[in-house]
């Protein structure tokens, strides 16, 4: 399961309408979800790395504004 163009479009468009409180909620799922892979299944451990990074940046745009 490899991030596609696709998969980070769609993320980008989710995050934008979270709050900042939802937006903590996904990247600390995604985290969980990310160790939980590691040691055991490398591409999807990439996947929910890749969806919490961009949830994450979406949060530094927000603080930097």
């Amino acid at each position: 399961m490899v991030a596609t163009v696709e998969n980070f479009k769609i993320w980008e468009k989710e995050a934008k309408k979270l709050s900042l409180e939802q937006l903590d909620y996904v990247i600390q799922d995604c985290l969980k979800a990310e160790e939980s892979m590691r040691g055991w299944n490398p591409e999807k451990e990439s996947f929910y790395a890749d969806q919490k990074w961009t949830f994450l940046n979406e949060k530094i745009k927000r603080r930097s504004k």
